[in-house]
Formats: structure tokens, sequence, C-alpha cells
């Protein structure tokens, strides 16, 4: 690694081979060089493309054609015509590709692994007068496409695009969702294809751009492509060298999760449990979030009251709006510490906690360290808006503005405003909070923030790292859950991992989105490191109280999530408090059997994408039924019909808890297994807030 990597923009994506065992000049001979390893083996062209890259007989990828740089005057330079291009191979899997241009000057590293390709840019030399502010070491890689192709590009946790919707030729892709894992991969039942950059914590963390690359030529050939970026910040007359990139081939993505976890020295990380104060290790888990805001309530007492009337049960209790102006969301960033008087002031913010905690619960509070206000208190205090902002390339302060609610990014690698978030960690901690939520940490790609102040390129990134560490000694922390992954080594929880039927706005797609050439989503997120950090979905908007949410949460092993502005509705629809006791229950029997649990394995059952399988380290097994129609399934501990939109959990074979269809009501039972009578117990008659009996449920 370059040691002072301030500024560079890497796409990379695959590795590239080279060959035989002794150096041979491509360039020089005009003749292709082959690399190998075991057997596998690939065909390097005089050009630097990659051809028939193989396995035995399998043909792993077509064509790889390689870099593109792109700089800051909007000008792109691809490898075909950049320069005199030299192949050279250094051992028999291992090859050095070299460019020299007018513009630019390029040495990569490429070496054929027995399950990977890779690729290093060495040096990449910046001849112009233009800042070289992206550069992609693959640009297209393609693979053959199966029938039963999925592909994944990571968005929002992952979406899932079908095998007719790749195959149509339909433009697609897209980037990490501000590289909440730098991963993107297309899995079918026989075999996984993903790419990944290689930058352990160590290094300083480089922003991807991948994406899946779909099309005309995607159509025509039956093809489907890979595309892996990094974003650089290579000044005119310098050098750079960049992290290496690696396509990575296996059996299921579960080997690439392996790979990538190894690969950035993942497995590394202290696991969850380890992040949780010892004497919580037995209630978090069980704990089912609750958010707790005051615009409804009006008042900590009021608050209170709602505390003592949820029904039995184990809560994680994230307390919003404590310091604005009335209990109003979205006011008075970053004024966390000053505890708002009309809703009770310190006293009572204190007697709200001790209510939470006597009953056995555990206290959190909302903040966030990135997002401020220009005529907040804490803003003056640090000097004023014009002082901590984020600027754009021209200078302007980079602006966020949520309905009537306006605000800007701040610079949270400027050590003033770093120390202003500890302190208001340590402050509410002695309050008595277990936990504090740091919200939109990570949600912004800043890396093209050329002109502000001192910061180096890669600032935002760094310094999410470096404020969650720091974070975590004041408090443990929860963040929300598109971040940079790195920043999870240092938290208990995120949250922030949509589904699909989670907003109003997506009801008309529900029952799946299938239709559209779209399935549900792939848990990328949450399978690549659930043992890691515990996975919650979106706190802000949205709930999982409908039947669909809940069972796909529980397929993606996340953990479970109520609002309480949902207790007045549920009340006057003649729910009461059922659905958050429904909630509260399956929390403890099945989500707390997976929370800080590694999962092995996640695979949909039918062709259809409706039913899936996911199962964990532990012997736990969640079967869920994605459908508005009950489902009879065979399980290894005997038959059960699922309810709509439910599941059924088994550990080691033998039955827990479900969601089953009881035969008179038309959206089941929540019950247990009683293992002595071998029969099911029903706990509650489920409820869910999106029943609606006259629209044929």
């Amino acid at each position: 690694m370059n040691p002072n990597p301030f500024a560079m923009t890497v796409s990379l994506m695959l590795a590239i081979a080279m060959s035989q065992s002794t150096p041979v000049a491509a360039s020089d001979s005009g003749n292709p060089i082959l690399l190998r390893n075991g057997d596998a083996v690939l065909r390097i062209e005089p050009d630097g493309t990659i051809r028939d890259h193989k396995r035995g007989h399998e043909i792993l990828l077509t064509e790889v054609r390689l870099w593109e740089a792109s700089f800051e005057n909007g000008e792109k330079i691809t490898d075909s015509k950049a320069g005199q291009i030299r192949v050279t191979q250094t051992e028999q899997n291992r090859a050095q590709i070299t460019l020299t241009g007018d513009k630019i000057d390029v040495k990569m590293d490429v070496l054929l692994g027995e399950n990977h390709l890779e690729v290093t840019p060495r040096q990449i030399t910046n001849k112009t007068d233009s800042i070289l502010s992206q550069f992609t070491s693959i640009r297209s890689a393609w693979l053959p496409l199966g029938k039963d192709m999925i592909g994944v590009v990571p968005t929002w946790g992952g979406l899932a695009f079908s095998s007719a919707f790749l195959a149509s030729g339909a433009s697609g892709g897209g980037s990490c969702p501000r590289a909440t894992h730098d991963l993107v991969f297309l899995e079918s039942p026989s075999k996984a294809v993903g790419v990944y950059s290689v930058q352990p914590m160590s290094h300083v963390p480089f922003n991807p751009t991948q994406f899946g690359i779909l099309g005309n030529r995607a159509k025509a050939e039956n093809l489907t492509g890979l595309k892996h970026g990094m974003q650089t910040w290579i000044q005119p007359g310098s050098s750079a060298e960049l992290p290496p990139t690696r396509i990575v081939f296996g059996r299921t993505a579960f080997d690439l999760f392996a790979a990538y976890r190894r690969d950035n020295d993942i497995d590394s990380w202290p696991d969850l449990l380890e992040k949780i104060p010892a004497g919580q290790r037995n209630i978090l888990p069980n704990a089912l979030h609750f958010k707790l805001g005051f615009g409804q309530h009006g008042r900590f007492v009021k608050g209170i009251e709602t505390i003592n009337t949820l029904p039995d049960g184990t809560y994680l209790v994230e307390i919003i709006s404590y310091w604005a102006r009335g209990g109003v969301f979205d006011v008075d960033y970053p004024d966390f510490a000053r505890i708002a008087p009309s809703l009770g002031g310190e006293d009572g913010f204190r007697q709200l906690i001790k209510t939470i905690k006597d009953r056995g619960s555990l206290a959190s509070a909302y903040t966030n360290p990135t997002w401020f206000q220009p005529d907040s208190n804490g803003t003056h205090e640090l000097g004023g808006m014009e002082a901590i902002a984020v600027r754009n390339k021209k200078g302007d302060v980079v602006t966020e503005n949520y309905g009537k609610r306006s605000g800007f990014a701040v610079g949270i690698w400027r050590p003033q405003v770093q120390k202003y978030v500890q302190n208001t960690l340590t402050t509410l901690r002695g309050f008595g909070l277990d936990y504090i939520f740091q919200d939109q940490y990570g949600t912004r790609r800043h890396d093209d923030f050329s002109k502000d102040f001192d910061a180096p390129p890669y600032a935002w990134n760094q310094a999410l790292i470096d404020l969650a560490a720091k974070s975590s000694q004041c408090a443990p922390i929860m963040g929300e859950g598109v971040g940079f992954d790195r920043t999870f080594r240092h938290m208990v929880g995120t949250m922030g991992y949509y589904l699909n039927t989670m907003s109003k706005s997506r009801a008309k797609f529900y029952n799946g989105p299938r239709a559209r050439g779209l399935v549900q989503q792939w848990p990328l997120g949450t399978m690549m490191l659930h043992d890691k950090i515990a996975f919650y979905p979106h706190n802000l908007s949205g709930s999982t109280f409908t039947s669909e949410n809940v069972s796909w949460a529980l397929a993606f092993g996340m953990n479970l999530h109520y609002r309480s502005e949902e207790l007045s509705k549920d009340r006057q629809a003649g729910r009461g408090t059922d659905v958050v006791k429904a909630l509260a229950h399956i929390q403890e029997k099945v989500c707390s059997q997976y929370f800080g649990q590694k999962a092995v394995e996640f695979r949909y059952l039918d062709p259809g994408m409706s039913r899936t399988r996911t199962a964990f380290a532990n012997g736990l097994v969640i079967l869920g039924n994605h459908e508005k129609t009950s489902h009879e399934i065979e399980t290894e501990a005997g038959i059960v019909t699922l309810a709509p939109h439910g599941f059924v959990t088994l550990h080691k074979g033998k039955f827990l808890c479900g969601l089953l269809d009881d035969k008179i009501s038309a959206t089941g039972i929540i019950a247990d297994w009683d293992a002595a009578g071998s029969k099911w117990n029903t706990f509650i008659n489920w409820t869910p807030s999106d029943v609606v009996y006259d629209k044929g449920w």
C-alpha cells in the first residue's frame, strides 16, 4: 500500500492472470500467454484482455476487459486506447501488465488462484493536468448466465434480480450503499461468483464503486457481468498503489462471505456477545426494539405510562426527541445532551430510564453525529456552520433537508467535532442509559468533496471508523445499518435494513415484487456478519408488525422492532397490545436463538422464491412462507401448515415456535411446541396491523 494513499479511487474487480513458467513478453511476441493453477487456467491476449478463464471443463469467465481511468475534468481513458501494453509472465500463475502512455502509466500484478483471480495496481502514474478521481481495474468481466442465476446488487441490504430480469437485457446495476460491504456477487444453485477489494482494518478505506452489468450484450450472448472500482485521488504528476481486488468463485454465496471476511481480517473482530456488557448478555438478545417518541406523548411522565402499559416481555427502548423543543424530531441537532425542560427536564429523563430498567428492560437514546443544524447551540459552540460543515467541489456547504427541517453535513474528521460527540455520549451515559444510537453513520459519500478545508481524501471513511472506535469507549453504541462495514467492528447493533413492504409506498407490491422481475431481498448484510453485530430493521420509518415483514425479518436473521405511535392505532382497531405482545414473544423465542450466531445457509425452496430456509451455526433452522396463502411444508420434525407469511423454527431437528395456520383465523396463530405433550400450544392469535378482512385476506 502507498503509505500516503490520501486520494485514490480504485475501481477494481477481478484479477488478471498471466502465464507460463518462463517470462514472456506477449506484447513483443504477439502471442497470448496462459496462466495455470491446478485445474484453473486462463489466457491473456497481447492487449491485456483476459479470455476463457476455466476450471477444468467449466467456463468461469468468457472475457475480462481491464481498467478505465476517470479524471476530474471529465476525461476517461481505457486500457485499449491508452498506450503501449506489455504482458509479462513472472510465474506459472502470475503475470504483470504494464502500460506506458502519454497521459497515464499503469503497472498491474495479476495472480490466478485456484478459486480466485486477483489484480493489484502496483503503480498508477497520472501524467495529465487533472486529478485522477476513479480507477476501474476491471471494467467488464463477463460470465455465462445460467437460467437459474440470481444477480445481486447490494443496495439497502441487497435485492436479488430474477434470471428473467437479467436475461431480458434491461439496464441494471448499482453500487453498495455507502460501502456497507465491498462485495457484489451472482449466485446459482451450483456456484457463486463475487468481487471485492482486499482492505483490512489497518489500511485506508477506499470507497468502492461496483456494479452488475446488463444490457444488449447480456441479452444477445446470454451473459451477465461485473464491474468494480474505487474512488481515488491521484494528483497530476503523482503515483499511487491501490489495494488488490479479487474475483472469487465458490459453491455458494457463503463461500464468498468466508473469503471476504478472511481477506479483510473480519474474522479477528470481537464477536457480538463480547461487545455486550456482561450483565446484559442474557437480556439484549431477548429484547424487542421499541422506539419511544414524545411528539404524541407530550412529556416524560406520559412515556412512563406507556412503558408501564407494555405487556410482559423484554424491551430495548430507544428514546427519541428527548432534547428537542416540544418533543419534535429533526430539530436542535446536536443538542442531545440538553434534556428538554418542557418534557420534564433531567429529573424526568432519569425517572423514565429508571422505569425502563426496573422492569428488566434496557434503555437507549437517539443521537446523530453527522448531521447538524445551523441554529443549534452545539453548532454555535463549535464555531458555527461555516467552521465545521463539509464543503463540495465548489466550496459550498453541503446541506441536507428533511421536509422542512434544514441541516448540513458535518466534517466528522475534525477534532473539535469528535470531542463534542464524545462529550455528548459521556453525558448521556451518565443518566443511566445502556446503549446510544448514532444515526446516519456512513449514509453519505463525501469522497468528491475535494475543496473542503484541510480534509484529505477518504477523511469521511476513516473518520467513521475512528469515531465508532472512540464512541464505543464512551458507551455501547448502535448505528445506522447502511454504513461502512468497518465501523461494525465497534458497534453492538446496526439499524437500517429495509424490507420491501416496510413502507406504505410499497403496499401495491404487497406479496412480492416478483411480477416486476424483482424478488425479495437477499440478506447480504445480515448473512455476512451475523455473528459480529446485531441487525435490526430501519428504526425511523416502517416497522415489522406486518406478517410479511416478520417472515422476512426472521429469514434474514434480524431482530424485531415496534414503534410507540402504533399503540394507539392498534388499540383503536381493537387489537390492544396483542401485536407488541406477539412480537416480544417472537423476539424471545426465535430471534434470541440466532442472536450472535453465525449464519451458515440461506436458500429459496421454490422457483418462485416465495419460501426460504435459513440456518445458523447452533443448529437453528427457520423456514419461511412469504406468500399471502397458507402453505404445508415438510420438516425433519414433521409436517406443518404455515399461515400466510408464516414461519416455523426448529433447533437441532425439534420444533420451537411458529406462525401456523389454525384452520380458523385468516392470519393464523403464534404457537410454541410442547415437547412433552408433542403438540402445539397457542400463545396468541396473530392480528397484524396489515390485516384487512374485507379485502380478501
